[in-house]
This record gives C-alpha cells, structure tokens and sequence, in this order.
C-alpha cells in the first residue's frame, strides 16, 4: 500500500480550519434558543415598521431612479453642452 502525502500551505489549511468553524458557530447562533419568547410582534410594532420600510423602499427606489437617469445623461451628449472658446464671438467662454 502507498501512502499518498497532500502537502498545503499553512495560511490555506489555517482558512479552511477558520472558514469550518464560523460556519458551525453562525449555524449555533441561528438556532439558539436563549431569547426565545420573550419578544413577541404586536400591532404597534408593525404599524411603525410597515410604513418606515415602504418608505425606505420608495427613496431606495427613487434614489436608484436618479442614478440611472444622471448615468444615461452622461451618456448622451447634450444639446444645451457650453459653446466651445473659438465659436463664441467675444473669443472667451
């Protein structure tokens, strides 16, 4: 029988070792159940939360809106561009 030898770098096994274990305490932190039942949603809760995320979606959204615009204007050339130095009459912008 042969034995087969893997040789890694140690900063490679060191990341696989760290990556392996955020995964296994990011899954211990999602299922723990220390502050289960003592907060409940009520009515007042969601009519602040419902009206301040629609909002929050309508500015992401206007915002997003405008950044599109300002790209594709930027774009396209305008027809109200200053005139160039040479083709104003004085001879200086």
């Amino acid at each position: 029988m042969r034995t087969v030898v893997v040789h890694t770098h140690p900063p490679t096994s060191a990341l696989l070792a760290l990556h392996t274990a955020s995964i296994s305490q990011y899954w211990h932190k999602l299922s723990d159940p220390t502050f289960r039942g003592i907060y409940h949603v009520n009515a007042f809760d969601l009519a602040m939360m419902i009206p301040y995320f629609l909002v929050l979606f309508v500015l992401a959204t206007y915002g997003l809106h405008r950044l599109l615009a300002r790209l594709r204007l930027l774009q396209v050339p305008s027809q109200y561009s200053r005139p160039h130095a040479a083709s104003h009459p004085a001879g200086r912008a």
